[in-house]
């Protein structure tokens, strides 16, 4: 005996009819994808991203690190050029060195040419403040070897 508040033949739900509700049917795919199992994820547009997003960080990573390597030669140079200026003043203890640029060139075979350029305070033979503009032109060779070619002070 059934009682009418339970229903009878084929509208019958089981206990476990909603369990598998989360899967996908294949009917319930647009047309033209029913070609993989149901729920199957698409392998090769998935693999495709995979590989964009690791090329994209993989060339992000190499141009910091390009730019990381550029600043700190620029620095090196800096600090090359501003040593051999130092050793051309009166008091080299005294040097403010300001105004610092520095612009770079390649030769193609690994060698590097910068050019520093600005403007250094120091004590002349008096005990003077005095301002001059400082130029060098300096070369880093493959071997990262660092050579000032010429060093000027106005």
């Amino acid at each position: 005996m059934t009682s009418p508040d339970q229903p009878t033949g084929p509208y019958l739900k089981s206990p476990h009819a909603g369990s598998n509700s989360h899967r996908p049917r294949a009917s319930d795919q647009p047309p033209g994808l029913t070609d993989r199992p149901p729920g199957a994820p698409a392998r090769t547009s998935r693999c495709w991203q995979r590989i964009l997003v690791t090329a994209v960080v993989g060339l992000i990573g190499a141009g910091a690190v390009a730019c990381a390597l550029v600043h700190r030669d620029k620095n090196e140079a800096i600090r090359h050029c501003q040593a051999a200026i130092s050793k051309k003043l009166r008091a080299p203890s005294t040097a403010e060195f300001t105004d610092t640029t520095v612009s770079r060139g390649d030769s193609g075979f690994g060698t590097h040419y910068y050019d520093v350029a600005g403007t250094v305070d120091a004590q002349n033979g008096f005990g003077a403040m005095v301002r001059g503009e400082y130029t060098c032109e300096l070369t880093q060779r493959p071997d990262g070897q660092w050579l000032v070619t010429s060093t000027r002070v106005l």
